[in-house]
């Protein structure tokens, strides 16, 4: 008994250090998301205002000027409002085809997180043929699955593979397809490497 003194003593200085246990990356808190909130500027923490249901305007919050993406352009769309990080809050998916490649199969694709004050922040930004939130049965903030196609010049075709973004708290953003750094680029060599996913809806469904 004389040693619990010392092992109590052990057990705290591990706790205040983040030893004592090991959150997964992907299971940031309600409060992670306040901090990240107040600590990023316009360009990051953002409001987005809808129009007719789906055109979106993605402005710095308390105007209409200096928009990222305005609804007067007629290029950027609410997708979906999934709860990412089971909060509660409505967070946002929207699809901004601008950049659209391949016919509009593949366009720039970006979810926010809503902040308490109703403002957004950018957590994941990607060029994307299909996005939807993985079935999870574990807490904190939801698998992305996401699709989309690259053309082959071997066979003259598209062909659509499908992948999983997993939020990386300590970047607060979704990380890579398949969190693999060689997949980041859009149609990189390792991606036209892999072979196509037979269960993916393809270019010309």
């Amino acid at each position: 008994m004389k040693h619990a003194p010392l092992f109590a003593a052990l057990v705290a200085t591990m706790s205040a250090n983040g030893c004592a246990s090991s959150a997964p990356a992907g299971n940031a808190t309600g409060a992670d998301l306040a901090r990240h909130c107040a600590s990023v500027d316009g360009n990051e923490r953002v409001a987005i205002k809808v129009y007719d249901g789906k055109a979106v305007s993605v402005c710095p919050p308390g105007g209409e000027t200096d928009c990222l993406y305005s609804q007067e352009a007629g290029k950027t769309f609410r997708y979906a409002t999934p709860d990412l990080n089971a909060d509660g809050k409505a967070d946002a998916v929207i699809k901004d085809f601008t950049g659209a490649y391949g016919q509009h199969d593949v366009v720039h694709v970006m979810a926010f997180a809503q902040c308490g004050d109703g403002n957004y922040v950018k957590v994941a930004d990607d060029m994307l043929q299909d996005v939807s939130v993985a079935p999870s049965a574990s807490a904190g903030w939801a698998d992305l699955q996401v699709t989309r196609s690259c053309y082959n010049e071997a066979l003259g075709d598209n062909q659509t593979r499908r992948f999983r973004l997993t939020f990386d708290a300590g970047r607060f953003r979704y990380g890579p397809p398949d969190n693999d750094p060689e997949l980041a680029e859009f149609c990189s060599a390792k991606e036209l490497s892999l072979p196509a996913d037979p269960a993916a809806p393809s270019s010309t469904d």
